[in-house]
């Protein structure tokens, strides 16, 4: 299995071809062609814990249908690639074009590369994939941001699990007790998708609020006393015992951990850190799960 993997959008297949076996044959790089932008795009959002950066062709199409190559394509593409960025999906990216002297007048602060310097396109790729901090967390943390998808968790809510380790990183630069409640909706919405697809009793959920300590309840099979309203109960547990501990841990933590608290106590970031790692072990169960289940 090749070490990187790249996504090429380039409207000259032969030339896609040839790229392709240079990249796997002299830099142990996997690259996937696509034609447009659109297509290239669709497959990046659906996939994008795959790919490890993108090589987009100076000149080419926006959409399937467009008659011929332009510099739109490109354009909306950095813009594509910055709302991802933005969302905590990082891809180094480059152009690649026969087309230098134009591309270097409107992609300004772009690098760009005539495609006849493969040597230096690909070193540059490979330096950037294996420097970068985001590239570096994305890769190493797969398992868990695979949870954040069309199909799962609402990929908005993946830049607070990205954002937290990237502050862990660097526990410096910013105040450690706004950083647990964040993590707390990341478990909020995951309950929200559990509720959605009827693993979670509707009724953990009021006036459109999940109930987590409900929701924790119901999923490790426990009744649920509403009182006038009745009580009810999951057939069996569902999740296995490491995952509700770690769901309690996450829940009375982050309830604990309130301002006042702070003022009084010092807390390091390794509290933090246990927190995300709890809630990591629970979003790696639930893509399984999900999955397994075919929900």
């Amino acid at each position: 299995m090749s070490k990187y993997r790249v996504l090429l959008v380039d409207d000259d297949v032969k030339y896609s071809r040839a790229l392709e076996e240079t990249a796997y044959d002299d830099y142990d790089i996997y690259i996937k062609s696509y034609e447009d932008w659109e297509s290239a795009f669709t497959e990046l959002e659906m996939h994008s814990e795959v790919y490890d950066a993108v090589i987009l062709d100076g000149k080419g199409k926006l959409t399937a249908d467009d008659p011929q190559s332009s510099m739109r394509h490109v354009v909306q593409a950095i813009r594509d690639l910055e709302k991802l960025e933005s969302r905590g999906v990082y891809f180094p990216f480059i152009v690649n074009t026969g087309y230098l002297e134009q591309s270097d007048e409107i992609l300004s602060g772009v690098k760009i590369f005539d495609k006849g310097d493969r040597k230096a396109m690909f070193s540059y790729l490979i330096e950037q994939m294996g420097n970068s901090e985001l590239y570096k967390i994305r890769k190493k943390h797969a398992k868990v941001l695979k949870a954040f998808s069309q199909r799962h968790i609402p990929e908005g809510q993946r830049e607070t699990i990205v954002n937290t380790l990237l502050y862990l990183q660097h526990p410096d630069a910013g105040s450690l007790q706004e950083k647990f409640n964040p993590l707390r909706t990341v478990m909020e919405a995951m309950f929200r998708v559990l509720i959605r697809k009827g693993v979670i009793d509707s009724r953990c959920m009021k006036h459109d609020k999940v109930n987590l300590k409900n929701s924790i309840s119901y999923l490790n099979g426990e009744y649920i006393n509403l009182g006038a309203d009745g009580s009810f109960k999951a057939e069996k547990p569902i999740t296995p015992l490491h995952i509700n501990l770690a769901l309690l841990y996450i829940y009375d933590t982050s309830n604990a951990l309130s301002h006042e608290y702070f003022g009084a106590k010092k807390v390091s970031p390794y509290m933090l850190e246990s927190v995300l790692n709890a809630l990591n072990e629970v979003l790696i169960w639930f893509v399984g799960y999900v999955d397994e289940m075919h929900l």
